[in-house]
């Protein structure tokens, strides 16, 4: 994909490339054949555009809304800034300054602000109870949301945003890009359409299809670029959480696919920022950690995997996020400052993120990890552990 034109990618690969299983992802996510840590370096830059899936994200016609949201909403959608504030959008594009919006970065809060402008405007709307919903609103809030996506991309097209992206991010940036994270704002969960006869197409598998293709394309379009302050653009945590919710409806594991959202959660900061940075450098305990490898709660998502082939995942993703914390001293991981955690992990996600990955040392020997690396985990988690103590934190 990335040796054609940039103008030619919203096109796709082509129906053809939507693969028949989950598993024929794996060759393309390790294409030299065995697996080895250079794959999981948080400080790497795996390519989601030229890894296939099985996953067949919607074609034009499912990016276009039903309703109109003049139709939808009326006057109060016309005085809104959820609709005014694109007008101000295309028109600061428009301007001279282009290339200044997209070097100083304000081209990313300009889209920011109108995401957030569409998503304060839908909450009047969304009901707080479940069953407070009806198939007509379900319509009308998400073809609001695709009227975005929509919207999105035609100024991406008409302004050719997308190749533009290492002019404000730099080298470690992608090639290609969006701006935005106006994919992901098009999940029917993020405007609290529920699961079920209410919700999209009246089931639940219906909604967590889409739940899970909007955030797919999202990891396709800006999986962040290396470019993370706090948990944006893209809390990794919730959206690897989402695969779950898919299994659960269509008890069909897609293991490569996730691995990749994994790896593009591990490689969410600057590579040049340690831990020191709490916003925006390498904060281990606020990303997924290689215990999704060997939590119960996830094995059901990779049993499809050979039981060498998980091994040497689970053996592969700790050593290169080992190697990537002892690059920094254990009191860079405890400094103070602003960290930007406003809550702490949910119960259901505990158990891949927040810390304490030294304590799984038992599960990953019974996965088979070699004896040296359960060595190197346990020094990191005692040191860790320690200095956490002895400061108090």
């Amino acid at each position: 994909m990335d040796a054609k034109p940039a103008g030619d990618w919203a096109a796709g690969a082509g129906l053809s490339w939507a693969l028949d299983s989950d598993d024929a992802s794996l060759p393309f996510l390790f294409p030299t054949g065995p697996i080895t840590p250079d794959t999981f370096r948080p400080d790497g830059n795996l390519n989601p555009r030229q890894i296939p899936i099985s996953l067949q994200l919607p074609d034009w016609n499912h990016w276009l809304p039903r309703v109109h949201p003049l139709d939808a909403w009326g006057q109060d959608f016309l005085q809104s800034d959820a609709d005014t504030s694109n007008g101000s959008v295309r028109a600061q594009l428009s301007s001279p300054q282009l290339a200044k919006l997209i070097s100083t970065g304000e081209i990313v809060n300009l889209f920011d602000k109108w995401n957030k402008s569409q998503r304060k405007f839908l909450t009047r709307y969304a009901p707080r109870n479940a069953g407070e919903w009806s198939p007509d609103l379900t319509n009308k809030v998400y073809s609001t949301q695709l009227w975005q996506l929509v919207k999105a991309w035609e100024l991406a097209q008409e302004f050719q945003l997308e190749g533009r992206g290492q002019e404000f991010y730099g080298s470690t940036g992608e090639p290609r890009t969006w701006f935005n994270t106006i994919p992901l704002a098009t999940a029917p969960i993020e405007a609290g359409i529920p699961d079920g006869p209410n919700g999209m197409g009246g089931s639940a598998v219906a909604s967590e299809y889409f739940n899970n293709a909007w955030y797919e394309l999202q990891i396709v379009l800006n999986s962040g670029n290396h470019r993370r302050h706090g948990r944006t653009p893209v809390d990794w945590v919730y959206v690897v959480d989402r695969f779950r919710d898919m299994y659960r409806e269509s008890r069909r594991p897609e293991p490569a696919r996730l691995l990749v959202a994994v790896i593009k959660a591990m490689q969410w900061s600057d590579p040049k920022l340690g831990p020191d940075n709490q916003l925006k450098g390498w904060r281990p305990d606020d990303t997924v950690d290689p215990r999704i490898m060997v939590s119960s709660e996830y094995l059901p998502m990779f049993q499809p995997l050979k039981s060498d082939v998980r091994r040497a995942i689970a053996e592969a993703m700790l050593t290169a996020w080992l190697d990537k914390n002892f690059k920094y001293r254990t009191a860079q991981f405890f400094t103070q400052g602003t960290t930007g955690r406003n809550y702490a992990p949910p119960k259901e996600i505990a158990a891949i993120t927040g810390g304490n990955v030294g304590a799984a040392a038992p599960q990953f020997e019974a996965a088979g990890v070699s004896p040296m690396t359960i060595e190197r985990l346990q020094k990191w988690g005692r040191a860790y552990k320690n200095m956490g103590e002895s400061l108090h934190y």
